[in-house]
């Protein structure tokens, strides 16, 4: 994934977490990177897989 579309992703998912329903929800504080963790599981799978 191009650092462009991280960014957005990054900026995407803050905007999900300060709603107020999910802040309600208090989501655990790994949530904000959990985009970095599903890069990182997608770059490990498709070394996998090569």
């Amino acid at each position: 994934m191009s650092s462009r579309r991280q960014e957005e992703l990054s900026v995407l998912l803050e905007r999900v977490l300060a709603l107020p329903p999910v802040i309600e929800l208090k989501p655990d504080s790994l949530t904000r990177r959990v985009h970095y963790d599903w890069l990182e599981a997608g770059e490990h799978t498709q070394r996998i897989v090569a």
